[in-house]
């Protein structure tokens, strides 16, 4: 892991809901081998108003715990916050966990024991994540750049909104720079895997480059979009 992400998971803040106490500890001394300040709850309802007051930067949960469960514990959480990272760990590979992976925006499903090396890639991942956040202005040209906070484009010195699903889009070729997006790729992120039109990318691509420098958005034959460096 490069050392800047090394520096973002150090200086982050992590909740680790498990009701076995055992496994909490051990796991949360292995989370404190990487951050500074790592959060420890013993059932879902306690890691819930624990996020609620303290606010996370990510978040480990067991499946199986008292109180609410860590299907449960996401869903309440992507009510009211849609982008903190939350890892769901297990000790099956469980039908329910993996229809629910799209649906609540889960960054990772971990089948216990955990490897170290599988460990590392998601703390990797996370970091990654993070390091988005903290970027808010990302400049896409010489002349446009974009609000990720405020979901705005700055084109020519004037400011656009960008409705939920041209921010979503636009997010989704930023995460992917440099990178083919396809059309199946879309319909994971933005329609939650169900079936897009074309009509209806269509009108969102045509939409999105009318709010912004028509230049940034690529098309790539009949196969995707990308976006690349300046």
């Amino acid at each position: 892991m490069k050392q800047e992400l090394k520096d973002i998971i150090k200086s982050s803040t992590i909740l680790l809901a498990e009701d076995d106490s055992f496994v909490r500890k051990t796991f949360a001394d292995v989370l404190r081998l990487y951050c500074d300040n790592v959060i420890e709850a013993q059932n879902g309802q306690d890691a819930f108003e624990i996020f609620q007051t303290k606010r996370p930067s990510i978040i480990f949960s067991d499946v199986k715990m008292p109180k609410m469960d860590g299907l449960q514990l996401a869903k309440a959480i992507r009510e009211i916050d849609n982008e903190t990272p939350i890892v769901i760990i297990s000790a099956y590979s469980e039908q329910e966990i993996l229809l629910e992976f799209i649906k609540l925006r889960l960054l990772e499903y971990m089948i216990k024991p955990i490897k170290h090396s599988e460990f590392i890639i998601v703390l990797e991942k996370c970091a990654k994540l993070l390091e988005e956040k903290l970027v808010i202005q990302l400049k896409l040209s010489n002349e446009c750049s974009y609000d990720k906070q405020n979901k705005t484009v700055l084109f020519n010195g004037e400011k656009f909104e960008l409705t939920a699903k041209e921010a979503g889009l636009l997010e989704l070729l930023i995460k992917n720079k440099n990178k083919l997006v396809t059309k199946e790729m879309i319909e994971y992120e933005l329609y939650e895997n169900k079936p897009m039109g074309d009509t209806s990318l269509r009108n969102i691509i045509f939409k999105l480059r009318k709010k912004m420098d028509p230049n940034v958005i690529k098309t790539i034959g009949s196969f995707g979009f990308s976006i690349s460096d300046i």
